[in-house]
């Protein structure tokens, strides 16, 4: 028995094409940090009387200027080039440029003289146009390696991975630049030459067609064109305007936080550069963990919760961290940016890379690069450029974290309160579920369309833990009225059981009210839905006696049927399933009418042999799938 291809479960650790992607993006974080900490020492950082935020704004200035000017052009290439080959060209020039850094470095001590710290700019300005030229490439090629099934863990893992490598690169990198700044360049121009030659065995089994080749047929400006054809795409694209004027006001809050962590250091803990590697490792530990918990957990749905959650933790910890002189709460909360950093670019890339379309993938993510390193740019050109700016860092992080919530409340009331379900109210529990569904019990939702969208539909489900109502509304967009005990429903939760309305059942027998309730409901257009079996099946088979009940209420109502059913939920008392992680699968089958004639007991069992056909279906899938698993093997 062959398995449809959309029911496999891909495995991403036996593709090789990702361990290549991952293993480069931790040489290229590596080899960043350490070429960033060569330039600081370069220019005097920690010194007496140095403007250790100058320092750092003037290194961020000149290394992503290039993403303002170069990134469209970038975007354009990888789109218009093979990606692997623009990718293997970048790291290898970066590393070459690296190397010139050797002829910058003075005689004797490290601090180059004042008339030539320019050159120091130029080399991170060389820098910059390969990272601008990298980023977009990087980006766009994460989908043609792994697919879109594991979009999000491939983004969690990579994000995890140059994050690794940012730590490294600083907490490694501060120590060596100090030890011999000869060898740091070494080092991270190694990284670079070494990783990039990896790009050379990269395979993207999932690469869509596109258009690849320079011609010069077009005339020569018809790059321009193309370029401006994948600007307009990323501004009349309302989903990805948004999530580009997101990375904007990230990335300008980078800005910011960088040279302020750098004023911090010195002027509110009394450190020097040994102890700046360390801080912004803590930022890069929180962004290591948040990514790793989202590759681990996949979530393809409610990637809107977690961004503007990581809003308001981020703006928690900017606020804390500008008037807490302490260097060990510092410590943590710089763990908490980097936590609330994970929580919004990962998500952000996954989105961007799932509704953009591949062949202009790579102008959107130079769009992207473009407009959110605006800030990052202006505000490192005004910190250099203004006198005493280590006085101005706390107000300038007060002022971030205001900014942060502003745009949390707005994600709130413009992604959070919106959506199928017709109240806010429901539609932040829809959206919050539809998460934890995704995330803890990596749910696999099959025959979908087969939910109406509106009209009344009986959804009919085996029953097999308390987390089964939770895993069905995650999957349907619309207000699903559920048939539930009245035991259940705890009064602590009234405010939800206004809106969601469902219809309470009485467990000592038959209960009359619930089946006209059900009825009434099913008249008006409602969906209900009910676990005819009257109980947990914890044994999972068989399939108990559907009740009559259901019956009853499908004929009264002729509305029609959607069988449902669930497998590999958790085990567990009915509110512990919530907290244990699965690996769940709902399947919704064709929707039915049963046949008027029938008595309520006979439609009863038809209903039940529906429900059971699917069970029997997924279980075959279920073994024909690890079979071909264990034959790849």
């Amino acid at each position: 028995m062959s398995t449809a291809p959309e029911l496999q479960r891909p495995v991403l650790w036996r593709n090789i094409s990702f361990h290549l992607l991952w293993t480069s993006t931790f040489a290229s974080g590596f080899g960043d940090r350490m070429a960033m900490l060569v330039a600081m020492a370069m220019l005097g950082y920690g010194a007496t009387g140095a403007d250790n935020s100058s320092i750092q704004a003037v290194i961020n200035f000149f290394f992503f200027l290039p993403y303002l000017i170069w990134s469209p052009m970038a975007g354009w290439l990888t789109d218009r080039l093979p990606r692997k080959w623009v990718l293997l060209a970048a790291d290898q020039s970066r590393g070459v440029i690296l190397l010139c850094a050797l002829l910058l470095a003075p005689s004797a001590g490290v601090i180059v003289p004042e008339g030539e710290r320019w050159l120091v700019w130029m080399l991170m300005l060389g820098l910059g146009i390969m990272a601008a030229t990298f980023v977009p490439a990087r980006l766009s090629v994460v989908p043609s390696v792994v697919g879109m099934k594991l979009i999000t863990r491939a983004n969690g893992a990579v994000v995890s991975m140059g994050v690794i490598g940012n730590l490294f690169g600083l907490l490694l990198g501060a120590s060596l630049v100090e030890h011999s700044l000869e060898q740091a360049i070494y080092v991270g121009a190694a990284c670079y030459i070494i990783s990039g030659l990896f790009w050379v065995f990269l395979r993207m089994p999932w690469e869509k067609k596109r258009t690849l080749g320079l011609d010069a047929r077009h005339g020569p400006f018809y790059a321009f064109k193309e370029i401006g054809d994948g600007l307009r795409y990323a501004w009349q694209k309302r989903v990805v305007r948004v999530l580009v004027l997101m990375s904007a006001v990230v990335w300008g809050g980078t800005a910011v936080y960088v040279p302020a962590v750098a004023a911090l250091n010195v002027e509110l803990y009394g450190q020097q550069i040994g102890t700046y590697g360390p801080l912004l490792g803590m930022v890069g530990l929180g962004m290591l963990l948040g990514a790793i918990g989202l590759a681990v957990c996949n979530p393809i749905r409610g990637l809107e919760v977690l961004m503007v959650g990581g809003f308001f933790l981020l703006a928690l910890c900017l606020g804390l961290q500008a008037v807490v002189p302490v260097l060990a709460l510092g410590m943590v909360l710089s763990f908490g940016v980097g936590l609330s950093g994970a929580l919004l670019m990962v998500p952000l890339h996954t989105l961007l890379q799932r509704v953009s379309a591949n062949h202009v993938r790579g102008r959107v993510f130079g769009a992207k690069e473009l407009v959110g390193e605006v800030g990052m740019v202006v505000i490192s050109l005004m910190v250099w450029q203004m006198p005493r700016t280590d006085a101005l860092m706390r107000p300038l992080m007060i002022g971030l974290a205001f900014l942060y919530i502003a745009v949390g409340i707005y994600g709130v009331k413009r992604y959070i309160m919106t959506g199928p379900t017709g109240t806010r109210t429901l539609n932040v529990v829809w959206r919050v579920i539809r998460l934890v569904s995704e995330g803890m019990h990596q749910l696999d939702v099959r025959g979908r369309g087969n939910m109406p969208r509106t009209g009344p539909a009986l959804l009919v489900a085996n029953h097999t833990a308390g987390t089964d109502p939770m895993l069905i509304q995650s999957a349907v967009q619309r207000k699903v009225r559920w048939m539930m005990a009245n035991e259940y429903m705890f009064p602590a939760l009234n405010f939800i059981w206004r809106r969601m309305q469902p219809i309470g059942v009485a467990r000592t027998g038959r209960d009359a009210t619930a089946a006209r309730q059900a009825i009434a409901a099913l008249r008006n257009g409602d969906a209900v839905a009910v676990f005819p079996e009257g109980r947990i099946n914890r044994d999972r088979e068989p399939l108990q006696e559907f009740s009559a009940g259901v019956g009853l209420i499908a004929l009264r109502s002729g509305a029609p049927v959607v069988p449902i059913w669930i497998e590999g939920t958790p085990r567990g008392k009915v509110l512990g399933a919530y907290l244990r992680f699965s690996r769940s699968r709902v399947r919704f089958g064709e929707p039915f009418v049963v046949d008027p004639n029938m008595k309520p007991a006979e439609a009863a069992e038809l209903m039940r042999q529906k429900v059971a056909d699917l069970g029997v279906w997924d279980a075959e899938i279920s073994e024909a799938a690890t079979h071909q698993t264990s034959a790849m093997g």
